[in-house]
């Protein structure tokens, strides 16, 4: 008796077995496309936090200027400069590198008693998403 549930429980586990491998096989392509998908849209959020503060950080680039002479504001605006460039250059964008030219524009921004809007996660891709394209206002952006 106890041979006919050893060949029920072996006939089971080999039942499982193939489920598994056969949900595995089917559910891979799915799993790839949504990784893909989550991939690219981490990749264009980081892009998006790094070109807003790029942007910035050019625009206090053109007004040095007439910004007020601190060798404090001097080095943290070439320290933001610097990790842009760094991340330009390498072609990699980790979490780490990203907190960090965060936390630098945050000083930056803290000594110039500028209030940095928008640097969040969650309100660039709000502004990305509902911002709608009006050509006409836009006029001449050259510098």
């Amino acid at each position: 008796m106890a041979d006919a549930f050893d060949k029920i429980l072996e006939w089971e586990a080999e039942q499982y077995k193939r489920g598994f491998d056969e949900g595995w096989q089917s559910g891979l392509p799915d799993a790839k496309r949504e990784g893909m998908k989550l991939g690219a849209d981490i990749g264009c959020l980081a892009g998006m936090r790094i070109g807003y503060i790029r942007g910035y950080v050019e625009v206090l680039n053109r007004v040095r200027p007439q910004l007020p002479t601190n060798e404090r504001i001097e080095r943290s605006l070439d320290a933001v400069g610097a990790i842009l460039d760094e991340l330009v250059v390498s072609g990699s964008v980790d979490d780490d590198a990203i907190e960090r030219l965060e936390a630098r524009f945050a000083a930056l921004s803290r000594q110039l008693s500028l209030k940095p809007i928008g640097i969040s996660t969650d309100s660039l891709v709000n502004r990305h998403k509902f911002a709608e394209p009006n050509p006409k206002s836009a006029g001449d952006l050259s510098f």
